[in-house]
């Protein structure tokens, strides 16, 4: 029975370290997903929080109320995408 018993602590030890691991390399690819997703970027003067490469919300706006920031950065994105298509 002693056998038994140490091989189902080595499986345990195993399935824990896998787990482990496992979730070590998710949190590395979250981490790596979120720089690309989110960036710092220059455009038209300014310093801009980026999606995706886009230019979202200017430096200046972070400390406005939800809708008028989303009112600009839409604006901003729709100036970003012109300016690209030129």
């Amino acid at each position: 029975m002693n056998v038994i018993k140490q091989i189902k602590v080595w499986y345990n030890k195993v399935v824990a370290s896998a787990k482990q691991k496992k979730a070590a390399d998710k949190a590395k690819e979250l981490e790596e997903e979120s720089r690309q997703v989110l960036q710092a970027m220059e455009f038209e003067g300014g310093l801009f929080l980026c999606f995706k490469g886009f230019p979202i919300i200017r430096e200046d706006q972070l400390n406005t109320k939800i809708p008028d920031a989303l009112n600009k950065s839409r604006d901003t994105y729709m100036n970003y995408v012109t300016s690209k298509e030129v």
